[in-house]
């Protein structure tokens, strides 16, 4: 029985395969195509084998297809090249590689790889750290659309890196981010609204999107909404739901979150068997707004139901959304 898949534009994620585009064709005959040379059957088998679609998974032939399709200058071959350059699947992980493909997919206007060639220059992964080519990388895709080169803009401006610092205009690109679902912009939204920067000092509309975020499992707004609840601010005073926000962030590895929910049982606030006092650094509250210095993490498409963690949080730069 043949195993029949569907060419065409690009799942959520790689070169999207629907019934809109092209006839089925099973994996054998999109194969031939690629041996003859056909680009877009080349990258699409390397999607194919890259995802384990109609055939077993192995990135060193997806690396293979790949490249073939990526020499005869296919935009998204090129990306998803750069892709397992960065990760290290199938080839050698090499940043300064996944640059170099990065770049060639966005001289050509491919908003992805826009995205994630600004992530490379902002933490310096690969090329030399420079945040003015990282802001110009992000500024061309969030012009596309791309909500999370609208989130890493918009932390720019926040902190002020490579653009003056404009906390209308992070709110502005964080509000375009945060309207696609994007819960690092969320986040970062419902932060400049709880401090007041940018927009009017607002709890319930902090609060309105911290509860987005947290809807996405976000852990730096499980944190802050955890301090609002503890606090008042623009939801009930409930001890209790800001230990349960504390405890989902502190179990997503929030060192502050757990110095919270240690001072709500040290203040007899809330009483849980489920709680296990650690040695935690203490941090204020607000710091929960910070990011880490990990690589960035890189996928294909951010969109409500594809988004990764995404970008920098105020006072850390931190990259989200790298993009496969």
């Amino acid at each position: 029985m043949k195993k029949y898949i569907l060419i065409g534009t690009i799942i959520v994620g790689f070169s999207s395969i629907t019934a809109k585009s092209d006839p089925l064709l099973d994996t054998k005959e999109i194969e031939i195509l690629a041996q003859q040379g056909n680009p877009t059957a080349q990258r699409q088998l390397g999607t194919l084998y890259e995802r384990g679609l109609g055939v077993s998974r192995n990135y060193k032939k997806a690396a293979e297809y790949y490249q073939k399709a990526a020499n005869q200058g296919d935009i998204k071959a090129q990306r998803h090249l750069g892709n397992l350059y960065y990760e290290g699947h199938g080839v050698p992980q090499n940043y300064k590689k996944a640059a170099e493909y990065f770049l060639k997919a966005a001289n050509q206007g491919d908003l992805t790889a826009q995205t994630n060639l600004g992530a490379l220059y902002e933490k310096g992964y690969g090329v030399p750290q420079n945040y003015d080519k990282a802001a110009e990388y992000f500024l061309k895709a969030a012009d596309q659309g791309d909500p999370t080169a609208q989130t890493d803009l918009g932390a720019l401006y926040e902190k002020g890196v490579s653009v003056p610092q404009d906390y209308k205009k992070a709110v502005e690109y964080y509000q375009k981010a945060a309207d696609q679902g994007n819960s690092t912009a969320q986040t970062n939204l419902g932060f400049l609204y709880e401090q007041g920067l940018g927009v009017p000092q607002n709890y319930e509309k902090a609060a309105e999107y911290y509860q987005k975020a947290v809807n996405q499992s976000n852990p730096k707004a499980q944190g802050h909404l955890g301090v609002l609840y503890s606090q008042g601010h623009g939801v009930p005073q409930n001890y209790k739901k800001a230990a349960k926000y504390f405890l989902k962030a502190a179990d997503q590895g929030s060192s502050t979150a757990r110095r919270e929910l240690e001072y709500l049982h040290e203040e007899g606030h809330v009483v849980s068997d489920n709680y296990e006092k650690d040695s935690v650094t203490q941090e204020h509250p607000a710091n929960l707004h910070e990011g880490d210095h990990t690589p960035p993490k890189i996928y294909e498409k951010a969109t409500p139901q594809a988004e990764k963690p995404a970008n920098i949080m105020i006072n850390k730069l931190h990259i989200q959304g790298f993009k496969l």
